[in-house]
């Protein structure tokens, strides 16, 4: 058993364990003599008025204390959650009212945007310096509450937000804010810079999160509380419909994400004769998950035509050459246009009158 902390306010909520038995935790503090060492990322509290966050190591038989630092800027910061991976850097996530909070050069977000933003954070296994820091959160409130790291180092985090600009994705299952309060889950590369998922998840009134699990499937499972009648359920469910004041909410959610574009395959230029029938097909047109729409496009005699479908023929009266354009669609709204020209040639004869 022992005792970590300074003169004034420690307050740790975070806490993992590695292989070798290392403890770390994390928290916040108030206290100007934090048991900081040298070469520590950062050895002084920024702003006595104010909290700062603080990660520490100690050793298995808690007699040892490898390395402690504080994580912060000029206002309030704090580390909340925390996990170490196999190699002995530490993740951490929590929340951060600071402009100045340490964030690194390519990071996703440098910028602090609103009031309080989430902060997602990995700190090199001696303590010394971060490898990645960024800010997550739009123009208002966004709280962090759940966090999840993976084998590959993919950080994903939950929480809770009123910010209409949340950084969200495409193609994810909720992009735009739908009430007073939503819940968030963000998901975020091993370099700190790529998102991988990022949506809302929330009905027409208060939904917040409160923890986050991960599965090897690369599926996500939330638990929060709602107040929203409209919160999204799905078919078949154990509870559909909202019961009471505040409900309890459990969601399970796929983060894959489609980002590869579709290829559109129109076929290849042809040469035909006037009031020749040319068949085009688009079947050969690829996707990673699937091709849902096939569009046509081109003019003839002056008209612009639209066509559907993956295959139509068209009987070409007129001699010239036609741009056939081909745009094919996935499900998440993914695209590709390319084309094939048809020239046709003149096979009638002139005469005269």
């Amino acid at each position: 058993l022992t005792h970590f902390g300074g003169a004034k306010w420690d307050v740790a909520v975070a806490i993992d364990v590695d292989d070798q038995g290392w403890v770390y935790v994390g928290g916040e503090s108030i206290s100007t003599d934090l048991p900081v060492n040298n070469g520590s990322f950062q050895q002084n509290l920024t702003n006595n008025l104010t909290r700062d966050g603080f990660i520490a190591k100690i050793g298995p038989a808690m007699d040892t204390l490898a390395w402690a630092t504080y994580v912060g800027g000029n206002l309030n910061d704090h580390v909340r959650f925390l996990q170490v991976d196999a190699n002995g850097s530490v993740y951490a996530a929590g929340d951060t009212e600071s402009g100045d909070f340490p964030i690194t050069n390519n990071s996703f977000q440098t910028v602090h945007d609103g009031a309080v933003d989430t902060f997602i954070l990995r700190m090199a296994a001696n303590g010394s310096m971060l490898e990645y820091s960024t800010f997550l959160g739009g123009s208002d409130r966004d709280y962090c509450e759940g966090f999840s790291v993976d084998d590959e180092g993919n950080a994903c985090v939950v929480g809770s937000t009123i910010s209409g600009n949340f950084p969200t994705m495409t193609g994810v299952l909720q992009e735009v804010l739908a009430g007073k309060f939503d819940t968030y889950l963000f998901r975020l590369a091993y370099d700190g810079a790529t998102p991988l998922y990022a949506t809302y998840l929330g009905g027409s009134e208060w939904d917040l999160a409160n923890g986050l699990a991960m599965d090897d499937g690369g599926f996500a499972y939330l638990v929060g509380a709602t107040d929203s009648t409209d919160y999204p359920t799905t078919g078949g469910a154990y509870q559909e419909v909202h019961g009471g004041r505040v409900d309890v909410f459990i969601t399970k959610l796929d983060l894959f994400l489609d980002t590869e574009r579709p290829v559109s395959v129109p076929g290849t230029d042809m040469v035909v004769d006037q009031h020749d029938t040319v068949d085009f097909d688009g079947g050969a047109s690829t996707d990673n998950v699937a091709v849902v729409n096939w569009t046509w496009e081109f003019t003839y005699h002056g008209t612009d035509e639209v066509i559907w479908g993956p295959t139509f023929n068209w009987t070409f009266h007129i001699a010239g050459k036609y741009y056939i354009y081909l745009t094919v669609r996935d499900a998440v709204g993914l695209y590709d246009t390319q084309w094939v020209s048809v020239f046709v040639n003149d096979t009638e004869f002139p005469f005269a009158e």
